[in-house]
């Protein structure tokens, strides 16, 4: 299943070792879970677990639930996540 999704920011929840990742698709569907790979960083990928659900945020844009990021999940601000 291919899709393209810009993260705008990120939310790390430590307890829960998750973050709420709050972008826009640009391409495709995303049916959680699925593995999707980070574009710039290509040896990268991450977990998504789900989809928020409700009312869309200002500017179409969504919310996912990753977990599975190494590194500082605030450097996924602005990387897009595709199909792995």
């Amino acid at each position: 299943m291919r899709f393209c999704f810009r993260v705008r920011s990120v939310w790390f929840h430590p307890q829960r070792q998750v973050c709420d990742v709050i972008g826009i698709l640009e391409e495709g569907n995303i049916v959680p879970p699925i593995e999707a790979r980070v574009a710039e960083r290509p040896s990268e990928t991450v977990q998504i677990d789900s989809i928020a659900l409700g009312s869309p945020l200002p500017d179409n844009q969504q919310t996912l639930v990753v977990s599975g990021v190494t590194g500082d999940p605030k450097a996924l601000e602005g990387c897009l996540l595709c199909e792995a």
